[in-house]
């Protein structure tokens, strides 16, 4: 079980961008907060624009004033927001954990899918909370894309969830024990990037409009984050 509690999950957002709705997610670095988010909702925001933050109890536009993508295909954004641009206090930080998962972990990812914003006013103070939804971590595949320039191959993590169109820039959480204090750390350790399409068998066409599911989740691991946090870093240096 990976116990998450309010505190952490307030730093699940919806957001919306030239791209369309997704979610995204505040992690912590470097006593730095960032905003997480896949490429493929942020990949036309650039510094200046404005980020429309869905899921506070009034919406609010927050700046984008600086953006860094994941390199080649990485399905991957991060973003430093204007100030101020978190409405509540920043309490249990997401702290990214980039050591490799077991095989048969689990893990839990949090979103907006297909939507719906559930509210819980006691826990919320009537905000949209996300959705939950968990599985295990099935295993790592390096992949390259195809018609990309490059045919450099890249890191992805294959959970066994089922994931739905909203998830996208949704957090993964995983948890670890802690040595020193003997107590379970919740960590995030991936990012939601889509969900794994099944092959078609061939044989009659189906008139649906959707792609088949095939159950698994394709995940960017949180070490990709860190990395474009540290090129964010390293521009904004003198």
């Amino acid at each position: 079980m990976v116990p998450l509690t309010s505190a952490i999950l307030n730093h699940v957002i919806k957001i919306e961008t030239a791209k369309g709705k997704g979610t995204a997610f505040f992690m912590r670095y470097e006593r730095q907060n960032f905003l997480v988010t896949a490429k493929h909702l942020a990949c036309a925001t650039q510094p200046g624009d404005n980020i429309l933050c869905l899921t506070f109890e009034n919406d609010v536009y927050s700046e984008a004033v600086d953006i860094e993508h994941g390199t080649d295909e990485t399905d991957i954004s991060v973003i430093k927001l204007g100030n101020p641009f978190y409405p509540w206090e920043m309490s249990s930080p997401i702290v990214p954990e980039t050591g490799q998962l077991l095989l048969g972990q689990e893990v839990v990812i949090a979103g907006f899918p297909l939507g719906l914003e559930p509210r819980h006013e006691t826990l919320f103070g009537n905000k949209p909370m996300p959705l939950i939804k968990g599985g295990i971590f099935s295993g790592m595949l390096e992949r390259s894309f195809e018609g990309a320039a490059s045919r450099t191959k890249h890191p992805q993590y294959f959970l066994d969830v089922h994931n739905n169109k909203g998830f996208s820039g949704g957090p993964v959480f995983a948890t670890s024990k802690n040595r020193n204090t003997r107590t379970t750390d919740v960590h995030v350790v991936a990012m939601v990037s889509e969900y794994f399409y099944d092959r078609p068998l061939g044989g009659e066409a189906t008139t649906s409009n959707l792609k088949p599911n095939s159950g698994f989740t394709v995940a960017i691991p949180i070490g990709k984050a860190v990395e474009a946090v540290k090129t964010l870093l390293t521009k904004s240096c003198p």
